[in-house]
């Protein structure tokens, strides 16, 4: 029994010294530390506990810097003279989206979940429909305003699809487009045929849009022709 005793205070102390010699040499990591404890002795902590703390760590610094790129394109953009939803601009990301108040710092959100453009409830989703949501500030764009003015409504607007034209954030687009030609837009839903003078559409030159003579959301003509 005393052999087996001073066997084992050997090897501690030899595992000791082993710890020592490698702190001095140039840091122990806490892996190293644990391979050599696990040469001499059985049952050492694998160190689980501390691996996952670390991916919480590693999971939060990449937020951060995923953060830190949507606000570096943002800004590049704004130098772009790109088109910023005002809210957007001001961080007032509440007026659409569901936050805790401990989700909230002084300098924009901290913390903040993947934003989704649905309605369900929790952290990041809009407060109501996307189809209510635009006309809680553009009230002018709804349907009673139309009928009120007895004007045409487009229906994509009249039906609240606002986000099929209109990013809700920033965009390298005016007026917040989705794309850089409005007839790109136009031609997701009307025929392309049209801009070559089909029926008794005129033929569209190529740098004419849609626009031109269309109102995109109401306007007094049935055709919404301005």
């Amino acid at each position: 029994m005393n052999d087996r005793l001073g066997t084992r205070l050997v090897l501690f102390a030899v595992a000791t010294a082993a710890l020592v010699t490698l702190t001095a040499l140039g840091g122990c990591s806490g892996a190293r530390s644990r391979r050599v404890l696990s040469f001499f002795f059985d049952g050492v902590p694998t160190g689980t506990a501390r691996g996952g703390a670390d991916s919480i760590v590693v999971a939060r610094r990449n937020a951060a810097l995923a953060r830190r790129r949507r606000q570096a394109r943002a800004d590049s953009l704004r130098r772009a003279n790109a088109s910023v939803h005002p809210p957007y601009a001001e961080k007032d990301c509440t007026s659409c989206h569901e936050f805790d108040d401990d989700a909230v710092s002084g300098s924009g959100r901290a913390g903040m979940p993947m934003l989704s453009l649905d309605r369900a409830g929790g952290q990041g989703w809009l407060v109501e429909p996307a189809e209510q949501l635009c006309f809680e500030c553009h009230d002018d764009k709804t349907a009673e305003a139309a009928e009120a003015e007895g004007m045409t409504i487009h229906s994509p607007v009249e039906d609240g699809e606002c986000l099929e034209c209109h990013d809700p954030h920033l965009s390298r687009n005016r007026h917040l487009l989705r794309a850089e030609r409005v007839r790109t837009l136009c031609f997701g839903c009307h025929d392309e045929e049209i801009a070559a003078g089909e029926g008794d559409h005129p033929d569209l030159d190529d740098d004419e849009e849609c626009t031109d003579c269309h109102n995109p959301h109401m306007a007094e003509d049935e055709h919404l022709l301005e």
